[in-house]
């Protein structure tokens, strides 16, 4: 079964990437609109922060996370998952997904963008974009190279 691709405004998609400026965004807002789900989510926790801060740090250890906010690493699974709404390895593969994209909207290379986020290598970000969004990053990239040509096309007078 293929997932399906999520279609994303270019006004929604401004926002997503504005949400995310900055490396400790709300990442939490760019998920559910990216994923176009409502505020299903409970608010958030100011604690988690601090674990986004430590996850864009390279800290994905469980354990390691669960004693910055001073929880048993079970508790904190399930913290983590009232508060995101995804467990933890997802919303760390998401984080470094969203990191990736920034560079690659920064003009990088695709194995810059991959080793740049903590993917071992451009095949593994591709397949990790693929499985996520539907798409693979050089047709997205070229969707949106399109799609601002014909905007800005559309736009002159």
């Amino acid at each position: 079964m293929w997932p399906t691709s999520i279609e994303i405004a270019p006004a929604d998609a401004a926002e997503i990437a504005n949400s995310l400026t900055g490396g400790t965004g709300d990442t939490r807002f760019a998920v559910r609109k990216a994923l176009q789900i409502g505020d299903v989510l409970p608010a958030e926790d100011q604690r988690l922060a601090v674990v986004s801060t430590a996850i864009y740090q390279g800290k994905v250890r469980r354990e390691e996370l669960a004693t910055l906010v001073h929880l048993s690493p079970t508790r904190f699974s399930h913290w983590f998952v009232e508060q995101t709404g995804l467990p933890l390895r997802s919303y760390a593969k998401w984080l470094r997904l969203t990191q990736a994209v920034r560079y690659l909207a920064c003009g990088q290379p695709i194995t810059t963008a991959a080793h740049e986020s903590g993917f071992s290598d451009s095949a593994h970000f591709s397949r990790t974009f693929r499985s996520l969004l539907g798409i693979d990053p050089s047709s997205a990239l070229a969707e949106v190279n399109l799609h601002e040509a014909s905007v800005s096309r559309a736009l002159r007078p």
